[in-house]
């Protein structure tokens, strides 16, 4: 019965930690420090790293998934730029011995980017996460980004 209970409790310290790691990333891209602060939240050393975002491609390794959100803080990281995105309705799921789980949220979110024509466009979306997480140095990464768009 103790062991039920410490794997219980094991559980639910992983959903507010993913929780969080999911959160900072939003914070992180938001403010322009992804690139900088990518080894924070992804498994830069556990094998099968990658990063699939919408109509960027996806990119596969630390070093490629590096460059992705290098690119992405150029795109949106501009003088009078907008980034509010919402994480909503979570659903996540840890696996019995807390050390791999899969999380889903939606993102509704308003922001700018720089368009072709160098103009400042503003944009509505929604999209889903749909990401692998696992523990890397006892500490929950994401090992698999997956960010899908529904609408812009």
């Amino acid at each position: 019965m103790a062991q039920d209970l410490e794997a219980r409790i094991a559980r639910l310290e992983a959903f507010r930690d993913i929780c969080n790691v999911q959160g900072r990333y939003n914070h992180y891209l938001a403010t322009g420090q992804l690139a900088d602060k990518a080894h924070e939240l992804f498994a830069m050393k556990t094998p099968g790293l990658k990063a699939e975002m919408a109509d960027s491609g996806l990119w596969e390794g630390p070093e490629a998934v590096g460059k992705l959100f290098q690119h992405l803080g150029t795109k949106y990281n501009m003088l009078g730029a907008l980034f509010v995105h919402a994480l909503l309705t979570p659903v996540l799921e840890v696996n019995a011995d807390a050390t791999r789980a899969r999380g889903m949220w939606n993102s509704l979110g308003m922001n700018t980017y720089v368009a072709n024509s160098g103009s400042l466009d503003a944009m509505w979306q929604l999209g889903k996460y749909d990401n692998t997480f696992v523990k890397e140095d006892g500490r929950w990464k994401i090992l698999e980004f997956r960010w899908y768009v529904s609408f812009r």
